[in-house]
Parts: structure tokens; C-alpha cells; sequence
């Protein structure tokens, strides 16, 4: 709902006559008196789904206005028919879920879309379509997330900084900014966002298996600690150019390094007692670049290339 306020101003004019010293002659003084009519207010209303294609269509910013969402992926939890929980989203009712943005498939995994998300501002966002039946033009069985993203033009520079924190056992900070330079003919995005992730969990087994006819006693238990610094980075570039094509480059990459260590002991009750730990570490690196070329809605093509690097060390 927008609501506009709309001031009013009457102006009045008014002729004054006033006698001249000849009877016969009159001298026509223009004056003006301004009076302020009260306040207009002018109210107008947007739906906040639309049937579209067979698809549910959600206007993304009338939906998250006033609410606490920062990041893309945070806006998945304000759609009704969503499931999220976690990192796992899901449609109410469909045994399979793909997220796709603007309509195009990436060759990255779901995991990483979810990352991608995470590092990209709210207000990038214009509207979401929720697919319970993926049409062939998206390569993709099941249902499908639609995240349609806004292209502005004629805006020359815009910019979003976030700070958020999470509070577990340990406190994990999140820094995120968005940059966005935009024309007529072009648009340019940037994105990064650096996370680190402190955790700590454990877990107790209790087990009492009988072998023979003879009662056993087994206790477990399993310490995990592990901190990780994350770092996504985003850029894309879109050049329009006339009946309707479009060129779009991008490339994303996420370099984590992180350390894990497990811990476990295990107890055999009356028998022995049994130790044992577990240390990984070491960088890992995603990459991926993709070149789309569209023509109106009758041509779409493109080319994904993702390179993948792993440098882990398992003692």
C-alpha cells in the first residue's frame, strides 16, 4: 500500500475597485489571498501475488517491507508455500525442489546458489515465482524457485552494507556489501561478503547389545569443534542493447578456509576403554563463470564453466 500526500493551494484573486477624484474614472487594483486546503491523501494498492504462467508470483518488495530480511535468501522465509529450514528449502508439496535466477539454470549445486544468495542484497530482489511444475524451457524436473532479480537503469550508483551476527554456542559475525552501477545500455553489480563461522558441538550414543545371552554396556561420546573464515565474492555484468537482446556475463567464487577437529571416546563397560581424534583442515575454492546471450523471449543460451579446487589435510 502507498500512500501519497498531496498539497493543495487556492488562490484567489480578487478586484478591488477604488474611486479615482473624477467621478467619472475607476482604477481596477489586482490583489491575491492565498488560503492552504487541508492535506489530500491519495491511497493506492499493489497485490502481493499474481497468477502468472502457472506460476505464483510474489511482489518481493511490498512483501519484506517492515520485515527483518537482509540478504536474498533470508526472503524465501517470508513466502507462504515455502518450507525453509536451514539451508533446505522446499515447496509445500512437491518431492523436488530446484531454486533458479531469472529464469535460467546454473550449473552450480544448490548448496552453492544458497551461498550465492546469502551474499546478495534484499533489495536486489524485484519478485519470486513459485513453479509447482517446472516447464521445459528451464531443463528441470520437479518444481522450481524463480528469484527474477531487478535491473534498474538510468541509476547511477547505489550501495548496501549489512552487519549481522549469530549466537550459538559461539558468536559467528556476517559482512556483506553490495555495489551497483547502472545506465540505459548497461549495469554493473558487485558483491562480497566474508563470514566467520565459530561451532562446537557433541553428542552422546548409548548402546547395550546382547551377544550370547550376555548384556553389553557402550557409551560414546563425541566432541566436534571447528571454525571456518568464508569468502564470497559476486560480479555481473548486463549489456541491452535493442529489440530486446541482452548480454549477460558473471562470475562468482567462494574461498573457504577452515579447521575441524573431532574428538571421541568410547567406553566398552568392563572391558576397555577407546579413544580417537580427527583433524581436517585446509582451503577449499569455487568458481564459476557464466556467458548468457538472449534474444526476446525466443532465444536462450548460454554457457557455464565451474572450476572447483579442494586442499585438504586429514589427520
Amino acid at each position: 500500500m502507498k500512500t501519497a500526500i498531496v498539497p493543495f493551494l487556492l488562490l484567489l484573486n480578487i478586484l478591488v475597485a477604488v474611486n479615482a477624484q473624477t467621478k467619472d474614472s475607476v482604477i481596477l487594483v489586482k490583489d491575491s489571498i492565498t488560503v492552504k486546503l487541508p492535506d489530500v491523501y491519495v491511497t493506492s494498492e499493489r497485490p502481493l501475488v499474481t497468477v502468472t504462467d502457472d506460476a505464483l508470483s510474489f511482489d518481493v518488495p511490498n512483501l519484506i517491507r517492515a520485515k527483518p530480511v537482509n540478504t536474498a535468501f533470508d526472503i524465501l522465509g517470508e513466502i507462504p508455500g515455502l518450507v525453509k529450514e536451514g539451508d533446505n528449502v522446499s515447496i509445500i508439496g512437491v518431492p523436488t525442489t530446484n531454486i533458479i535466477i531469472n529464469g535460467r539454470r546454473s550449473s552450480m549445486s544448490l548448496s552453492q546458489i544458497v551461498e550465492l544468495l546469502k551474499s546478495t542484497s534484499a533489495s536486489k530482489v524485484k519478485s519470486i515465482e513459485l513453479l509447482y511444475s517446472s516447464p521445459p524451457k528451464y531443463g528441470v524436473k520437479g518444481g522450481s524457485i524463480n528469484i527474477i532479480m531487478e535491473k534498474k537503469v538510468n541509476e547511477d550508483l547505489s550501495a548496501d552494507i549489512s552487519l549481522t551476527g549469530k549466537q550459538a554456542f559461539y558468536f559467528s559475525p556476517t559482512g556483506l556489501v553490495n555495489l551497483s552501477y547502472s545506465k540505459k545500455k548497461y549495469s554493473l553489480d558487485l558483491s562480497y561478503s566474508a563470514n566467520y563461522n565459530h561451532s562446537r558441538s557433541t553428542e552422546d550414543m548409548n548402546a547395550y547389545p546382547i551377544v550370547k545371552d550376555r548384556p553389553y554396556e557402550i557409551l560414546q561420546e563425541n566432541t566436534a569443534v571447528g571454525h571456518s573464515m568464508n569468502h564470497t565474492i559476486g560480479a555481473s555484468a548486463s549489456w541491452f542493447m535493442d529489440k530486446g537482446r541482452e548480454v549477460d556475463i558473471s562470475y562468482y567464487a567462494k574461498i573457504t578456509d577452515s579447521n575441524s577437529k573431532r574428538y571421541s571416546n568410547t567406553l566398552f563397560v568392563g572391558i576397555e576403554n577407546a579413544e580417537s581424534n580427527n583433524k581436517l583442515s585446509g582451503p577449499k575454492n569455487l568458481q564459476n563463470v557464466r556467458l548468457n546471450y538472449a534474444h526476446s523471449k525466443n532465444l536462450n543460451a548460454g554457457v557455464d564453466i565451474p572450476i572447483i579446487r579442494i586442499a585438504g589435510i586429514n589427520i
